[in-house]
């Protein structure tokens, strides 16, 4: 996992920069079951950098709401190869690795270095994501924490910091309340 803070400050300005040499082919790799530690582990020990983005998503358990994380893409994991010393082949070997994603001729797929740099961007040294900085007004989010779980609302404001004011349709009418941004995520 992407964990040491100058490993990822690295990787995050690698990524964002055009210079092919100096960047990473980026691969989606799918898991076999339970095994996203095992392939962790396993293709950091072979030189790639393994990234798997996570939210965190809380949940209605018996009467209490218990936060978790899970996966941003469950089942898969972005496989970061240097082209230049590691061949992609090694991946589908890799314990925990089902095998890498596919193109139609056959040959892994590369992912769009923008897809992976706005990932990046997104998330922290544990690749958790993080909260959008700007929600715009009239945006549908849904409510990931609290007693409002699971609803959907529209934003009605949303200023710097880390609240934003909310519209929620409730018993046949419409009720603003404040909600921090991360409880919310676009619908």
């Amino acid at each position: 996992m992407l964990s040491v803070g100058s490993e990822f400050d690295k990787l995050k300005q690698c990524v964002e920069t055009d210079d092919r040499n100096e960047c990473l082919q980026w691969f989606a790799a799918q898991l076999k079951p339970n095994g996203l530690k095992t392939a962790q582990k396993n293709l950091e020990r072979q030189g790639f950098y393994a990234f798997m983005p996570r939210l965190s998503v809380s949940q209605r358990v018996r009467n209490q709401f218990v936060d978790r994380m899970e996966p941003l893409f469950p089942g898969y994991i972005f496989v970061g190869v240097d082209p230049d010393s590691l061949p992609w082949n090694k991946i589908n070997c890799t314990l925990g690795v089902g095998r890498l994603v596919s193109g139609i001729n056959g040959l892994p797929a590369e992912l769009p270095r923008e897809l992976i740099a706005q990932l990046l961007a997104r998330a922290n040294e544990e690749n958790i994501m993080q909260p959008v900085d700007q929600l715009p007004i009239g945006t549908k989010v849904t409510i990931s924490a609290g007693p409002f779980t699971q609803w959907v609302a529209e934003v009605e404001a949303s200023k710097k910091g880390e609240r934003v004011d909310v519209l929620l349709s409730f018993m046949g009418r419409l009720v603003r309340t404040n909600l921090s941004r991360q409880e919310l995520k676009i619908v």
